[in-house]
């Protein structure tokens, strides 16, 4: 069994091989965010090389390991797939490990990961592996070791998620409910309690995984600790079947 580095821009990639029980792993040196094609071919004569998986880099070492024996493939190597992927937002120094994806009894997909209590962590999703933007979904601020998030299907694309760990959330916040009432003609109301020393703005966006939220510029605060925000689309363009909102505390 043989390995061969890939050559970018006059620099070598170092691969190294470890052969344990009845797998052979490939291990190098990673760039985080960065997504790397493992591909092998049975003998170097061959002019195509075949993809045999793809990692999304969550540490500075990384690796791959394969079932023994791999009767398809002799040779490996391992290369960069595209450019490097957009870096976490400031802040994540790590990705939470993801426990399963399910479908509940609502039909939606619920994605739990490990989790530890007063940490907030960022679910992100991407179209692909292969240098796809990372955008975020929701900020989720962990109240025992096994946290989960669940959104609508989409039964149209396929989707790939990450849970970024952002660090200590604030603990002297509790947490908002936002309630939403349907009017006629469409019109939402947006109601929610909190301290009367917060404040707030609303985002918006009409699909979940969210290409991105729209924020809407006003401020908005309470003497009595009851918010409330009508969406009529005086402020949010036209009025749409399906919306989902959030709110963003003003700091």
């Amino acid at each position: 069994m043989f390995i061969e580095p890939v050559k970018e821009k006059g620099e070598g990639l170092e691969v190294e091989i470890e052969l344990s029980g009845r797998e052979v792993c490939l291990h190098w040196d990673a760039e985080l965010g960065q997504a790397y094609t493992i591909e092998g071919k049975e003998r170097l004569s061959e002019e195509e090389w075949t993809q045999i998986g793809v990692v999304l880099a969550d540490a500075e070492r990384e690796e791959y390991c394969m079932e023994m024996p791999t009767v398809d493939y002799h040779f490996f190597r391992i290369r960069r797939s595209g450019e490097l992927l957009p870096q976490p937002p400031s802040g994540i120094v790590r990705f939470a490990q993801l426990e399963g994806v399910r479908l509940n009894a609502d039909e939606e997909l619920c994605i739990t990961w490990d989790s530890e209590s007063g940490l907030s962590y960022l679910l992100q999703e991407a179209e692909n592996l292969d240098g796809a933007e990372w955008n975020d979904i929701e900020t989720v601020v962990a109240d025992g070791e096994m946290t989960s998030y669940c959104l609508p299907i989409d039964m149209q694309s396929m989707r790939f998620f990450r849970v970024a760990i952002l660090g200590t959330a604030p603990v002297s916040q509790p947490r908002v409910t936002l309630q939403a009432e349907l009017l006629e003609g469409g019109v939402v109301v947006l109601t929610w309690k909190a301290d009367p020393n917060r404040q707030f703005q609303v985002g918006f966006t009409d699909m979940i995984p969210p290409r991105n939220w729209t924020t809407i510029p006003m401020i908005l605060s309470s003497d009595s600790g009851d918010f409330r925000f009508i969406d009529d689309g005086s402020m949010t363009g036209e009025l749409s079947d399906q919306r989902y909102y959030r709110l963003q505390e003003v700091e």
